[in-house]
């Protein structure tokens, strides 16, 4: 067996989509930052970086799959001391 890295990505072009769409974007990725820092904060209170899935949540407005989906991002922040 071999063992392949696989990197996935995705293009999206929001140039013709209209100010409200891109306001909600920017609110969304601003948002989404804020969760992540505010996660990465408590992983390091905890010292617990070796789980696969944040076991502690936030109150945030956003879906709890939107929510997973940053702490899983958290966790895989690779700090170079």
């Amino acid at each position: 067996m071999y063992n392949v890295l696989m990197k996935r990505t995705l293009c999206i072009s929001v140039d013709e989509a209209n100010s409200l769409k891109k306001n909600g974007l920017d609110t969304l990725f601003v948002e989404s930052k804020r969760v992540i820092n505010l996660f990465i904060e408590e992983l390091w209170k905890q010292k617990d970086f070796s789980s696969k899935y944040i076991g502690f949540k936030v109150q945030i407005y956003l879906s709890a799959r939107m929510q997973q989906s940053l702490g899983k991002q958290a966790l895989q922040v690779e700090v170079i001391i």
